[in-house]
Formats: structure tokens, C-alpha cells, sequence
């Protein structure tokens, strides 16, 4: 039997849920849903976003200034990111952790419009979140 980290990308998204998660993916991506890295050119498009989804629950507000230097510091720790965007518009964000192996999700954020539209950008994050762990 092979070991998790040696299955091959068609391995690993054939056991995604078929009915759920697999459907979810393939619909983000038939509604045009594009994913992108967060980087410096889109790390406030992401910022805005994540406290929308904040303000939306109710949740405090971050300084931009204070979240960038936080964001730059916590790199080194394997913090990464993506972008989930309709058009050039952001609809949903996620960052993540990885140490050792194990991957820990952080900073969900989702656009009121993600959740109407049911563009199910979240699913496709994740899967581009393993992809880019297999790379």
C-alpha cells in the first residue's frame, strides 16, 4: 500500500467525496472560478475580503498595516495563501499553515456573493491547496 504522500494527484482527487466535493470543484470551475496565490500585489485585495467576511459575523476589523507585517512575519513558518476570484473580483480566501507534513487552515474568508451565487470557491481553494502540497 503507498504511503499518503506518494499518490498521484488523479489518486488523491478520486477520493474526494464524488457527490460533494468532487461536483463542488468541477462546478467552481465551469463558473469561471480562478485561483491565484496571495502574494504582495494581492495580499490587500485578500486583507479587504477577510474582513468583510469578519464585519459580516460580527468580528473586529485589522489594521492593513498591522496584518501585512504579521502576514511577511509569519512566512517563514510555512504560511501560504490563495485567492479565489469571479472576473477580477475577489469572492474567496484561505490561508494556510504547513509544518511537518500537516497543513492547518486559517483565515477563511467568503464573499457574501460566493455564498449566494453558490460558486463553491471554497472546495476548489482546497483542491488547489493540495495541489500545490503535492508540488
Amino acid at each position: 500500500m503507498k504511503c499518503k504522500r506518494d499518490r498521484s494527484k488523479d489518486e488523491l482527487f478520486n477520493n474526494i467525496e464524488k457527490n460533494s466535493g468532487r461536483k463542488n470543484i468541477q462546478r467552481a470551475i465551469k463558473n469561471g472560478i480562478i485561483v491565484e496565490q496571495i502574494n504582495d500585489k494581492n495580499l490587500f485585495e485578500y486583507f479587504e475580503l477577510l474582513n468583510s467576511a469578519k464585519s459580516n459575523r460580527g468580528g473586529l476589523k485589522n489594521n492593513f498595516e498591522y496584518f501585512s507585517k504579521v502576514w511577511k512575519m509569519m512566512e517563514p513558518y510555512g504560511r501560504k495563501g490563495f485567492l479565489a476570484k469571479k472576473g477580477s473580483k475577489p469572492i474567496s480566501g484561505l490561508y494556510f499553515s504547513s509544518l511537518s507534513g500537516h497543513m492547518i487552515e486559517n483565515g477563511v474568508a467568503r464573499s457574501l456573493d460566493d455564498k449566494t451565487n453558490a460558486f463553491y470557491s471554497q472546495d476548489l481553494l482546497r483542491w488547489k491547496i493540495i495541489e500545490w502540497g503535492l508540488e
